[in-house]
């Protein structure tokens, strides 16, 4: 009985040594030493259904871009630009030489409306008093094919739509002088011929000139118009022969070549022409020449014809294809 007591009492003391060492006691310290480290936040919770947010970079603030369309959505197709037709040429074309040069007739340039029905030219006329003649001249209107037999004007008609020929005028001392002249409407011209034309054009009487003759004192001075024939073969395009004789016998007068083109004609005057106009400097002459259609569109450059002004003569030339 003693040693089961001495148990009890055994197990009760160990209890309360062991009561009183575990905190409960007062001379337990009420708060932990504090740490010298700084307190940690601590984050907040995140719910695991929730991303965390990326930062966003500067231009995802943009919106986003549309798609390109293509032209014919975005630019609406313009209709084709359509171009004004081109005004066709009207009227007539028209060209006078004297023994001034080319143009220089104010008559003809300060007149208007000119064309093969009408056609500005002089009457030519005169009186004598005395021993001295006293010439008048009269502006009128002619229509071609016309000849004055008074010595005022003759006009020749080229197709149907054209004409040349030669009208007198008086200059400053009453004396009369030449004009030589030509026309025809502007639609009828071709001015892109074959670059390997064959052809050959032939006119009697397609020549008008004049030549410088002696008078009075020494002087020079233009009298009389003279005709010849015209004959030009065109081979490969260029003149392979060209030449103006004297009408019906065929004696050469003047040489044809070819220029920088086949619109432009040297005319030289041969050996015995020169000598038959001694003392007078004949040198060779530049024709710019200009080509017709017989009717417009045909394209078939039927006509030629141009002027020429050479140093001590001029005229005009005009011939037809064969």
């Amino acid at each position: 009985m003693k040693d089961y007591k001495k148990c009890l009492s055994a197990l009760f003391l160990s209890a309360c040594l062991a009561a009183c060492s575990g905190g409960g006691g007062n001379n337990a310290p009420q708060n932990p030493p504090r740490s010298n480290q700084p307190p940690q936040q601590i984050p907040p919770s995140q719910s695991p259904d929730k991303k965390p947010e990326q930062p966003q970079s500067p231009e995802s603030g943009k919106k986003p871009e549309q798609p390109k369309l293509p032209d014919s959505e975005r630019n609406p197709q313009q209709p084709p630009k359509v171009e004004a037709p081109q005004v066709e040429a009207q009227g007539y074309f028209t060209e006078t030489v004297n023994s001034k040069g080319i143009n220089k007739d104010m008559y003809w340039n300060n007149a208007s409306d000119i064309s093969k029905d009408s056609i500005p030219v002089y009457n030519i006329s005169f009186t004598r008093n005395g021993e001295k003649v006293i010439n008048k001249k009269e502006s009128v209107r002619v229509k071609a094919p016309v000849v004055n037999n008074e010595f005022s004007y003759e006009l020749s008609l080229l197709g149907e739509r054209g004409f040349f020929g030669y009208y007198t005028d008086l200059n400053e001392n009453n004396n009369i002088f030449l004009n030589f002249a030509y026309g025809f409407d502007r639609t009828l011209e071709n001015s892109v011929l074959p670059s390997d034309i064959t052809a050959t054009y032939k006119k009697k009487g397609g020549f008008l000139y004049t030549v410088a003759q002696m008078i009075g004192n020494g002087n020079l001075g233009y009298d009389g118009v003279f005709k010849s024939d015209v004959s030009i073969k065109f081979h490969n395009g260029k003149i392979s022969q060209g030449e103006i004789t004297y009408p019906n016998l065929g004696v050469k007068q003047f040489d044809i070549k070819q220029g920088s083109s086949v619109k432009q004609f040297i005319i030289t005057p041969t050996d015995s022409f020169l000598n038959e106009n001694r003392g007078i400097k004949l040198d060779k002459g530049v024709a710019d020449i200009h080509y017709l259609n017989s009717s417009k569109g045909t394209n078939d450059y039927k006509y030629l014809v141009g002027s020429v002004k050479a140093e001590n003569w001029y005229g005009v030339l005009a011939a037809e294809k064969q």
